[in-house]
């Protein structure tokens, strides 16, 4: 489906008037992410003629909590690093993407970040080099520009050196040339083993934010680049793209469009609450030999052999125009490609007429297929199709689940067996056998399964686990991951060793407690933020839930949990869970009590009321005490907190757990232990507080409370 800007960004788009538009303004297809964050809801990877920029088409739609800083094509393909917008620590890293400019598939690769919580360094722009095959990328941290690689297999970067100017943006040549502009607007030549980076050209340009992109079209190797920035006044409130001829001593600069900032739509009633259009992630497809060879064929189409047959027949239609949109005369052959193997140089072709291919002999495997016309002037713009050919390996498994086994000791997977083959390719379920990895000690725990449940036992400590589930066949192999449970050996609980929280060791913590977002607003707890010092006046350690108009879970009442790793409870003795809290506004708490800590598995103990402190400033903390039920064997229990509180009426409130205790308690009250008494007339309690007679004398040896104190009768 066709998709444009709209509201806002729509009305800007339309309204251009012809002066924002250059005369001269080539025609060249462009492809970016357009992070515009108005009112309209549509922003995402797009495409666009720089001739005709009101005609935006999205690809693949972003949303108000993703955004991407930084990305390029290759071969067809953009990869990018989408952004999460956190309410406490800003844009932090999602995940590694791959989009397919021809099949519209996107692919989750991997992480690009193994420390999600840093909110310093960012990556800003990315570039592609196709003399090395090599993804570059610039990254910014605490102000020192720096020169990454990135796997385009896992997401993983990699830092090559340090920078002497701080980048926002980086584009390559074919050649292998880098460049950057920085936030003076000033371009620099980088130096890829040294990190030098020497002045080229000032654009003029100053106050330039981070939000701008560059890319070379490798057609002529002119370098394009969109951006936002404050100066000059007459720039400011738009994203413009300006064209930089590199190819004479002294380089040019010429204006291709602008968007002008959302506020200058006319009519429109939510301009003034817009921000202006931004761009990202430029990709300019290109053709080496000029405009003047032959456009990209079209309706290219690969359709492989029935029943996993070694062959594959493709079609296509012959372009009919130039690669800049003239009339195309004559052609010479058409090229096909499998991979990079050239399979075919078709003879006679005429412009606009329809073609096919037959591919033989043809090894297992998905396979990208590349087509091109060549006329006098040269080769022409590729076309692109992918398909698997041959037998395929097996999808994913599907919905795999994973559930805490009793006392936490065990982790209980199943899973639906994969339905199609993983590349859409011919799949039976031949063979078909399940592998199991354990994460994130990389055991293999089980092999060559058939059925699709599995539970794991033999946990080597305590600690939060995941699991991948491999489908096996004799073409390959293709896994998915479950969710994560804290599992293991359960903690021990004594009247000398307490289990205490107090949330200094945020990696600790996430390694053993389990957290769980019970509305699936996407807003849980966040910890030891600087929100404490400023709504309660001083600062602690601590897990906090607060609520105002700004955050994701507006409108919603709270149902957030914090669950124990299992505790290990002997039977008989008395054990109470302690808080220490406090709010701004009552926080309705219920303390929770269970075999697992799955949720489902917990069972209300006792509601409380954390009371509202903020009639004195600072607000202190304020102990809450609540006894867990007796039981009667030694048991494995998981202890819960949860917090239910109504969303307010004024849009705020606030609540900060400074430490949760789990301890051995004395229902009399009394630490003293006396000398042997003789029987007495008082009443007698057993150390559970219950009552079993008015005296002494016939009681079993052990520990009694008379009068408020400890006597033993041996």
């Amino acid at each position: 489906m066709k998709h444009y800007f709209l509201s806002a960004l729509a009305a800007v788009l339309l309204l251009l008037c012809p002066a924002e538009i250059s005369a001269g303004a080539p025609h060249r297809l462009m492809y970016g992410y357009f992070n515009t964050f108005d009112n309209s809801g549509q922003y995402g990877l797009a495409k666009f003629y720089t001739d005709d920029p009101a005609d935006v088409e999205f690809l693949d739609e972003g949303d108000n909590v993703v955004g991407v800083f930084c990305g390029a094509c290759a071969d067809g393909v953009m990869y990018y690093c989408e952004y999460k917008y956190s309410l406490t620590e800003g844009p932090v890293p999602s995940g590694f993407y791959s989009f397919n400019l021809t099949t519209g598939k996107k692919t989750l690769i991997g992480k690009y970040s193994d420390d999600t919580t840093n909110p310093y360094l960012k990556y800003q722009d990315m570039t592609y080099d196709y003399s090395t095959k090599t993804m570059y990328a610039v990254g910014f941290e605490n102000g020192v520009s720096s020169l990454f690689t990135f796997d385009l297999t896992t997401g993983k970067p990699t830092k090559v050196i340090d920078l002497d100017a701080n980048l926002a943006t980086l584009a390559c040549k074919l050649d292998g040339s880098l460049y950057g502009i920085d936030q003076s607007g000033i371009l620099y030549s980088v130096d890829k083993a040294t990190g030098k980076c020497t002045q080229v050209f000032k654009t003029g340009y100053s106050g330039m934010q981070f939000a701008q992109t560059i890319e070379f079209d490798h057609t002529d190797e002119a370098l394009y680049w969109a951006a936002n920035t404050y100066m000059p006044e007459a720039r400011r409130d738009t994203m413009y793209m300006v064209k930089i001829d590199l190819s004479t001593p002294t380089p040019t600069m010429t204006d291709v469009f602008q968007l002008p900032r959302v506020s200058e739509a006319e009519g429109d009633e939510d301009a003034q609450f817009a921000e202006s259009p931004t761009l990202l992630s430029l990709y300019i497809p290109y053709v080496k030999a000029g405009a003047d060879v032959p456009a990209a064929p079209k309706d290219l189409k690969v359709v492989p052999a029935p029943q996993g047959g070694n062959y594959a027949t493709l079609s296509w239609t012959n372009p009919s125009e130039t690669f800049g949109g003239k009339a195309l005369t004559g052609l010479k052959s058409v090229t096909v490609k499998r991979g990079d193997e050239v399979v075919a140089t078709l003879t006679p072709a005429e412009p606009g007429k329809a073609m096919s291919f037959e591919d033989k002999n043809v090894p297992d495997g998905d396979y990208r297929y590349t087509i091109y016309a060549t006329n006098e002037t040269g080769d022409g713009e590729e076309a692109y199709a992918f398909n698997y050919v041959g037998r395929d390996c097996p999808d994913a498994p599907q919905n795999v689940t994973i559930k805490t086994g009793e006392g936490c000791q065990s982790a209980i997977l199943t899973w639906q067996k994969p339905a199609k083959g993983f590349h859409d390719g011919y799949y039976t379920e031949d063979g078909l056998t399940y592998r199991i990895v354990r994460q994130p000690d990389g055991k293999k725990v089980a092999k060559d399964l058939t059925d699709t449940t599995y539970t794991d036992t033999k946990l080597p400590r305590l600690g939060r686990y995941s699991y991948e589930v491999y489908a096996v066949n004799p073409y390959g192999e293709t896994g998915a991951e479950s969710a994560s449970r804290t599992l293991g050996k359960a903690v021990s609980v004594t009247a000398e060793q307490p289990f205490m929280e107090d949330f200094t060791d945020r990696t600790a913590f996430e390694n053993r407690w389990t957290q769980v977002d019970g509305n699936h607003d996407g807003y849980t707890w966040t910890f030891n933020t600087l929100a404490p010092t400023y709504q309660f006046g001083s600062s602690a350690p601590g897990a906090e839930y607060f609520v105002n108009a700004g955050v994701v879970n507006d409108g919603n009442d709270a149902d957030e949990w914090l669950i124990t790793p299992p505790l290990n409870l002997a039977a008989g003795k008395n054990y109470q869970v302690k808080i220490s809290a406090r709010a701004w506004k009552d926080q309705d708490i219920t303390i929770t009590s269970g075999s697992t800590n799955e949720v489902a598995d917990q069972n209300e103990v006792k509601a409380i009321v954390v009371k509202d402190g903020s009639a004195t400033y600072p607000v202190p903390f304020t102990d809450y005490t609540i006894q867990l039920p007796v039981s009667q064997t030694d048991a494995i229990k998981c202890v819960g907190l949860h917090i239910t509180t109504p969303y307010p009426a004024d849009q705020f409130s606030f609540f900060h757990m400074t430490s949760l205790t789990v301890e051995e308690y004395d229902p009399s009250g009394i630490t003293g232990l006396n000398a042997e008494l003789n029987a007495g007339s008082s009443k007698v309690y057993n150390l559970n507080g219950q009552y079993v007679g008015s005296s002494l004398k016939g009681l079993a040896k052990g520990i009694y409370i008379v009068g408020g104190k400890k006597v033993v009768v041996k």
